[in-house]
């Protein structure tokens, strides 16, 4: 590039100043051919150049400032991709606040265009490693298959990391607002950097509610209450019915999955009723507070959904007062 720019510098000066003919110009590479030198026209050429080559150096500039304070994240990045989901929160702290030193101090790095886009990337990185967390890399039926009590733990830790990203993010801009009133801020679209988390969380907490569910059921089919049977097979058909469709558990963008979810529920409630009919029904033939204690002791141990536990602590109630 050097040696084509001085060759037209050198044309253009020597046509400016008067050096080479202003009607006229000799071509060597094309012997007896003229070539009509305009000056205005070169000028105009040159100071383009110019133009163009002040924009080259000053991108190579920006690139070079980028890659500099980009470079800096690369230790706080790590745990996003190889860590679990503590070892992302543990490291929040230190990647918040480098992220703070390039949004006051870089001078191209910092608009708000590209630190929103930044943060979004952070926020797709942590969904990507709770996924893969959740899963473990297997297929998407797998799921099924996991032990519940594990499963239900991971999915917990997401909402802890989700929950603990906003806080940092939050008593960050706190901080900057605190200690640099009058300077850049942490104004940015908070929607668009969270909205993604937000919507996976959501299904986290529907895949934590049914699968303490299908817990709970499993339990209660453990204990082999005798006349239980027919409730515990409704359930298990129930289950079944919703693995069969195949939905990708994880893909908080599938509709089709909150729609079965809400007729999960729907059916789980009627399962439930009928359940606590059986519940009224066994303590009706029961005829001595202890027998019934123990029954109640039992229901109490492996029942724990909000509404079951409500109508169990009423059971008692109704003992002490028949055989108070």
């Amino acid at each position: 590039r050097g040696s084509v720019v001085a060759a037209a510098t050198a044309a253009a000066a020597a046509a400016i100043n008067g050096n080479v003919s202003s009607s006229s110009l000799a071509s060597s590479s094309q012997p007896g051919s003229t070539v009509t030198i305009d000056k205005v026209k070169i000028a105009g050429l040159v100071q383009r150049w110019k133009r163009i080559d002040m924009a080259v150096t000053e991108a190579a500039n920006e690139a070079k400032d980028n890659v500099k304070y980009l470079f800096s994240l690369r230790k706080s990045f790590e745990p996003l991709y190889t860590g679990t989901a503590q070892n992302i929160m543990d490291s929040l702290p230190a990647l918040l606040n480098s992220i703070k030193m390039i949004h006051t101090i870089a001078r191209y790095y910092n608009s708000t265009e590209r630190m929103t886009t930044l943060f979004c990337r952070i926020t797709d990185q942590m969904i990507a490693n709770c996924s893969q967390r959740i899963s473990r890399g297997g297929a998407k039926d797998e799921l099924w298959d996991r032990d519940i009590a594990e499963l239900v733990g991971e999915l917990r830790r997401c909402l802890k990391l989700e929950e603990s990203y906003k806080q940092h993010y939050h008593d960050t801009k706190v901080q900057l607002e605190e200690s640099n009133p009058g300077g850049k801020q942490f104004d940015f679209n908070e929607m668009q950097i969270f909205g993604k988390f937000e919507l996976f969380c959501r299904r986290v907490n529907k895949l934590i509610d049914m699968f303490t569910t299908i817990q709970h059921f499993n339990t209660l089919a453990e204990r082999r209450l005798e006349g239980m049977e027919p409730l515990i097979d409704q359930f298990h058909q129930i289950q079944q019915e919703f693995r069969e469709r195949e939905h990708d558990l994880l893909d908080y963008h599938n509709n089709r999955f909150d729609r079965d979810y809400v007729e999960f529920n729907v059916r789980i409630d009627e399962l439930e009723k009928s359940l606590q009919r059986f519940i009224d029904q066994s303590f009706e033939t029961i005829g001595s507070i202890g027998h019934s204690l123990e029954l109640l002791h039992t229901f109490r141990s492996i029942l724990h959904r909000d509404n079951l536990r409500a109508d169990l602590d009423s059971k008692l109630t109704l003992i002490l007062q028949n055989y108070g």
